[in-house]
């Protein structure tokens, strides 16, 4: 019989579904911070289960539902509430906005005294330095 490794965080019920076609499951319960890493690992699996064009409204709506029900049970796990979470955000809005009006920035240039030239130059790999 094929055996496939998933490693991956996967829905309550879906053992018993399992059991249930006939399929053998290798499963563990995860630690507090394995679970909320794995439920990371899940909102990043779902974006990336998006296509990138000719996507539908329905898919789009279930790969959303799943990045929720990620980002609930995170909050869940680590005692956090729905107020937190909100005012959090409405904090962040009302300093730097939201992302409705859809601006992309493609470079940024700094002074030489820049406090930020450091924060940048930690991740090359997301912020390459563009030598003029």
């Amino acid at each position: 019989m094929p055996v496939f490794r998933l490693n991956k965080l996967i829905r309550d019920k879906l053992p018993a579904i399992y059991e249930s076609i006939g399929q053998k499951a290798k499963l563990r319960i995860l630690s507090k911070d394995e679970h909320t890493q794995a439920l990371l690992d899940k909102i990043v699996e779902e974006v990336n289960e998006i296509p990138e064009s000719n996507i539908t409204k329905k898919k789009l709506v279930e790969e959303l539902a799943d990045m929720q029900q990620a980002i609930d049970d995170i909050k869940k796990i680590n005692g956090l509430t729905n107020e937190e979470v909100a005012k959090a955000q409405k904090a962040k809005d009302e300093y730097k906005g939201g992302f409705s009006r859809g601006i992309f920035i493609e470079e940024l240039e700094l002074k030489h005294n820049d406090t930020w030239i450091d924060y940048y130059r930690a991740d090359p790999d997301r912020f390459p330095e563009i030598k003029k």
